[in-house]
């Protein structure tokens, strides 16, 4: 506790937040202002915890809960903003709800706490370790990543455009095409494969400079971080990031990184989400988008606990049975973020749902804490594995840092998509290391 206490950049934090508390006009009110604060000032303190794990779903967990769950809303609470045609949220629920969210942190932690432990004597080897790969396997891995983008072009069209660009109305097309079905399975599980097998070669393979531009290519070539959803972008580009810059997470940089990336990076994707050639293009910070829909997963959490919408296990049921179509399963759960904009008459329903909300929908608050606990044992036995095992297996180790951004994509949710997208990249993964493993049998 003492050194977190003395570190510069937790002080400079805890400065800048208690400023940010009391130097902003707007509402008044001492108690919920305090609440705030306090859900506000426990993550940061949690943040600089664990430092022998620069990153980690610990922090991710906490970095969600210090700017989605307190700063963030802190903000938007004091301009009295409402999303989505919904109405305010009435100052009691702000507090049930501070209370309820500090509660599912000192859970997470106790929890996190009692069963996470440090290399102890002699650290584990696991039983395979990395292995260079031949040349008959990059070769045709190269032309079966080469095919995967000659099939991505046809299906947008030939349009480098289409293909770059998230919002250049490419995806009605996609969908008469192919299906959405189709264009989902697509999306989800054949267009990450080039980037994975990019990350398996960056980790597996560190003698050829070569292979790792042509493999990159081909990867931003089917999966360009401004095609996709910002958090699929980030969920899939920040062991990238992690890999090629790591001086970047060294320490308690990853904090500083991620909060920075949020404030540019978050902005900067946006832009594209629905785009023309004759839109400008910036890159600069904006505080104002605080004041967006795009942070609205707090105000959605308020909406569910003002309405005490609650589904006894139905919205979970359709999370975990994602993969049946709907034109098998009539009456299939509509996402959570869907059904509690319909269930509110929101002139939008593709609006977020955190996974405190998922918990209270699927059986109120004791099931919030069932969810949290869940979370964290997920959490710890991750983490344990990844930091205290000195050679882990190359494909544990693409899906614990792509994990890192899935883990903030279930956080903001909905479920559904979290769990699905999870599952779809983890397929991926399994089966780019089983063909690496069968291809390097074999010799030109």
């Amino acid at each position: 506790m003492i050194s977190v206490l003395k570190n510069q950049g937790f002080i400079s934090l805890f400065v800048l937040t208690c400023f940010l508390f009391y130097g902003i006009e707007g509402r008044q009110d001492l108690l919920l202002e305090s609440s705030f604060l306090v859900n506000a000032l426990f993550s940061l303190f949690q943040l600089f915890r664990y430092n022998e794990r620069p990153y980690s779903l610990f922090r991710m967990f906490f970095l969600f809960n210090f700017s989605f769950m307190a700063v963030i809303p802190f903000v938007q609470w004091k301009s009295l903003l409402s999303f989505w045609g919904a109405q305010l949220i009435a100052d009691n629920t702000y507090l049930y709800l501070n209370l309820l969210l500090l509660g599912t942190q000192v859970l997470f932690v106790l929890i996190y706490d009692r069963f996470s432990y440090e290399k102890e004597k002699p650290v584990s080897e696991e039983k395979e370790s990395l292995q260079e790969w031949n040349l008959f396997s990059k070769v045709v891995l190269f032309v079966f990543l080469s095919l995967i983008c000659v099939f991505t072009f046809y299906v947008y069209d030939f349009n480098w455009f289409f293909l770059i660009f998230r919002g250049m109305e490419s995806n009605e097309r996609d969908f008469l095409k192919f299906g959405q079905s189709f264009m989902l399975f697509f999306d989800f599980f054949i267009r990450p494969i080039p980037l994975v097998v990019f990350i398996f070669y960056w980790i597996s393979d560190k003698s050829q400079i070569l292979w790792r531009i042509l493999f990159m290519i081909l990867a931003l070539i089917c999966l360009f971080p401004t095609s996709v959803p910002r958090l699929q972008a980030a969920a899939l580009y920040m062991p990238v990031v992690f890999l090629m810059f790591p001086a970047l997470v060294k320490g308690n940089r990853f904090n500083i990184f991620f909060i920075g990336a949020l404030l540019v990076v978050f902005p900067f994707l946006n832009q594209f989400r629905y785009f023309s050639l004759s839109q400008k293009v910036s890159f600069e910070l904006d505080f104002s988008i605080l004041l967006t829909e795009h942070f609205d997963a707090y105000h959605n959490l308020g909406v569910v606990l003002d309405t005490r919408l609650v589904t006894y296990g139905n919205q979970l049921l359709g999370a975990l049975l994602f993969f049946i179509p709907r034109s098998l399963w009539h009456n299939k759960p509509l996402g959570s973020g869907h059904f509690v904009a319909q269930q509110n008459n929101f002139y939008y329903d593709n609006v977020s749902m955190p996974y405190v909300a998922e918990g209270y929908l699927n059986g109120g608050f004791l099931i919030v804490f069932f969810f949290i606990l869940l979370i964290a044992l997920f959490s710890v036995v991750y983490d344990n594995r990844f930091w205290n095992t000195r050679a882990a297996v190359a494909r544990f180790k693409i899906r614990y840092l792509i994990m890192l951004g899935m883990f903030f994509f279930i956080l903001r949710g909905d479920l559904m998509n979290g769990i699905a997208y999870s599952v779809a990249i983890s397929l991926a993964i399994g089966c780019v290391d089983r063909i690496v493993k069968i291809l390097n049998l074999y010799r030109l």
